[in-house]
């Protein structure tokens, strides 16, 4: 899950964002993070949806509010 995700960018020297639902402005946090690096590719990674159904709704809310405002 996510502290893998979190290890192995860690381990391959590549920058890594952790944004959860208690986040506080968690667009802006995706904002600043992008703007701060260089990003190719955004790779996402959650827990799955059997232990957490809303978490591909709060991704898709996060994303569309933020690449609508870039």
């Amino acid at each position: 899950g996510s502290a893998l995700t979190a290890d192995f960018a860690r381990h391959y020297h590549k920058p890594c964002l952790h944004i959860h639902r208690a986040s506080p402005h968690p667009v802006a946090m995706l904002l600043t993070f992008l703007s701060q690096h260089t990003i190719h590719v955004l790779n996402i990674a959650g827990p799955r949806a059997s232990t957490e159904p809303e978490v591909a709704a709060f991704v898709r809310e996060v994303l569309n509010e933020a690449f609508s405002k870039r």
